[in-house]
């Protein structure tokens, strides 16, 4: 790991990414939604705060007849301690997002540079869909912190033998877990970190699986207490998993990978404001420039994939680790939807947008390093990177515009 000296620019940089992270995730704070879900998780959170609930063991029901585990309800009672307004728990939510657009820089700069951290953490902070799934009280919407923070434990602790790092990695993943079952792909992730850094292990790390056992000894409880390991339940589980899939039968499908198309582009957002605000808000926009680019992206990040995968097999060094982690977490979470054994949802992908933006700025960044040698190519280089930068948080801005115009505000259905 290289140490960086911060510079006066660099901070500014970083003041900058923070200022848009914050303006489009806590901005605008009336405009979010609030339907069954979100009702369900402030009722039982502020029940909790207000003793009107004992220590809550389970969580809300999950889209494949699981309960989710009880940590979103342990978390929005810290909000809903001093007030019992949605909105604030709403803000609330966007700040966790916040931090998980810096802990997005802080994995880039530690392990790929500064110039790295400013592409990641920019493009991090202004993606669509990040700020769409950063603005409810909802289970997906609390992920990106702790995906973040899973991985930045596992890289401190594992590769760099920090002793903190490994006593609270695997709880960690513990509670990530219980926030939405999406997130498991991070178990062969965690595995793999653990077989690299095995020499580097200490007593933290034994101590960890303890924890880990502790924080997870809530949601086993409830869960028994409910039957949720019956074998009848079971089977409802998975007779649920298949009847809500499209196709009824289990098979093979692309929908995950046309879901992600959108989903690293920041397209197709007209969806969430409906059919009256929709048209308008696609007029708005200049879609000569604007869908262009962001349709590239996708592209971009299969290639930056691709390069990450020869260059993990050709070279072997000290980031090379960090570099197959990050592939793992952008592959793994949309290729578990491939076969159908549950409907596929925009909100299941989630956990790979991190991993998106890192992957892709590793190999913007070793272009641009090929380069530095030619100004010509430099300042092209630097042109598209500010008109990718530039577009989408116009297109956010317009879409907020569109929702407020269209009356997208708080409302419980």
């Amino acid at each position: 790991m290289t140490v960086y000296t911060t510079r006066p620019l660099e901070w500014a940089a970083l003041a900058g990414i923070l200022i848009l992270a914050v303006a489009l995730r806590m901005g605008a704070p009336g405009i979010a939604e609030f339907r069954r879900d979100e009702a369900n998780l402030s009722v039982r959170a502020l029940n909790f705060v207000h003793g009107q609930e004992s220590f809550p063991l389970l969580g809300i029901d999950s889209s494949v007849g699981i309960r989710n585990g009880p940590v979103t309800i342990w978390l929005l009672a810290i909000p809903y301690l001093f007030t019992s307004d949605p909105t604030i728990a709403t803000q609330f939510i966007g700040l966790l997002n916040v931090i998980s657009v810096l802990g997005v820089y802080w994995i880039a700069r530690r392990y790929y540079g500064p110039l790295a951290a400013v592409v990641a953490g920019l493009l991090f902070a202004v993606s669509p869909w990040s700020i769409i799934y950063s603005r409810r009280i909802w289970n997906p919407d609390l992920l990106p912190i702790f995906i973040v923070l899973t991985l930045a434990t596992g890289f401190l602790g594992f590769l760099e033998g920090k002793k903190w790092a490994q006593l609270v990695h695997l709880p960690l993943l513990a509670l990530t877990g219980q926030i939405h079952y999406g997130t498991f792909m991070l178990i062969p992730i965690t595995a793999y970190l653990i077989w690299v850094g095995r020499r580097r292990l200490t007593r933290a790390f034994a101590l960890s699986i303890v924890l880990a056992l502790l924080t997870f000894a809530p949601y086993v409880i409830g869960s028994i207490q409910s039957g949720s390991f019956t074998a009848e339940s079971i089977q409802k589980v998975l007779a649920a998993g298949k009847a809500s899939n499209d196709q009824n039968a289990v098979t093979f499908s692309d929908t995950t990978f046309r879901y992600a198309n959108f989903v690293i582009a920041g397209t197709d957002l007209h969806q969430i404001i409906g059919a009256q605000g929709a048209l308008d808000y696609l007029k708005s926009i200049s879609s000569n420039v604007t869908f262009p680019i962001l349709h590239f992206l996708p592209l971009a990040v299969i290639v930056a994939a691709l390069w990450l995968m020869v260059r993990a097999v050709r070279r072997r060094d000290g980031r090379t680790p960090v570099d197959i982690s990050l592939l793992l977490l952008l592959i793994l979470t949309p290729a578990v939807y491939l076969v159908t054994w549950t409907r596929m949802n925009i909100y299941y992908l989630v956990p790979m947008l991190p991993a998106v933006f890192l992957v892709f700025m590793v190999r913007v960044i070793g272009q641009i390093n090929s380069a530095t040698h030619c100004p010509c190519v430099r300042q092209r280089a630097g042109n598209c990177d500010r008109r990718i930068a530039v577009v989408e948080p116009a297109g956010n801005a317009q879409l907020f515009q569109h929702a407020h115009h269209h009356g997208w505000r708080q409302r419980t259905t």
